[in-house]
């Protein structure tokens, strides 16, 4: 109401801007927070690091974030920090719409591979920095997402990650390999351990709190209700739940 007056006098066309303004503002309806609507508003995308590429030939390497990278695709993409209390962030977790959001971008970050997607997220020492207050997100200091952990098991199976991770058998990390619609999919897997869970158990998961197991699935699967965080189906492989 305060700018209605100011356009009016200073620009004859003030009906057209006017329109534009109302549409701004169904626009930003749409969004939960002004934070958001602001960054996929500016946000474009990486078109020139793309045109570059294109000139150069293929030997390049495209650095995108999810927002600016909707609308393309490449032969391979990366996806960095895919860890529990990161993708989707700890402010996230305990809010199910924020989740949900999140894992939208998931999404949209994954669809962006033609032919080979790659998830990454760090070994024990490059994410203790993550750990706030001793709080281990996915069970471990260097949990695997949620969003991941949660795919069906008979596309998983396994490599050996880097010469790094060899060793005695138990103690080797490795690789998760998925496979969906032709596109490969490698992210690093953790241990695991309470395989003998049961329904009625009462457990405690680091990030989601306590709750109580509502089934046992194949495939180290649980479903267990949260008191704080709702329902969530987890898989034992790349998570801990503490029997209280």
């Amino acid at each position: 109401a305060y700018y209605l007056p100011f356009l009016e006098e200073m620009y004859d066309d003030h009906p057209r801007r006017r329109k534009d303004l109302e549409q701004l503002g169904l626009m930003a309806s749409r969004y939960r927070g002004l934070r958001r609507f602001v960054d996929e508003l500016v946000l474009e995308p990486p078109s020139s690091s793309t045109d570059i590429g294109l000139e150069g030939g293929d030997d390049f390497l495209t650095l995108s974030t999810i927002h600016s990278a909707k609308g393309l695709e490449w032969a391979v993409v990366f996806v960095i920090w895919v860890m529990e209390g990161r993708f989707p962030p700890a402010r996230a977790l305990g809010d199910p719409l924020a989740v949900e959001e999140e894992r939208r971008l998931m999404y949209v970050a994954t669809t962006r591979a033609k032919d080979e997607l790659i998830l990454c997220y760090p070994g024990q020492e490059q994410a203790c920095s993550w750990q706030l207050e001793g709080t281990y997100f996915g069970g471990h200091g260097n949990g695997l997402s949620s969003f991941i952990a949660g795919l069906p098991s008979q596309l998983v199976s396994y490599e050996s990650s880097s010469p790094m991770a060899l060793g005695p058998r138990e103690e080797r990390r490795e690789v998760l390999g998925l496979k969906a619609d032709g596109v490969e999919v490698l992210v690093e897997a953790a241990s695991t351990h309470g395989s003998e869970l049961k329904p009625g158990d009462k457990v405690e998961h680091p990030a989601f709190g306590v709750g109580v197991v509502s089934r046992v699935l194949e495939g180290e699967k649980v479903e267990v209700l949260f008191r704080d965080t709702g329902r969530k189906l987890l898989h034992l492989a790349y998570t801990t739940l503490n029997k209280v």
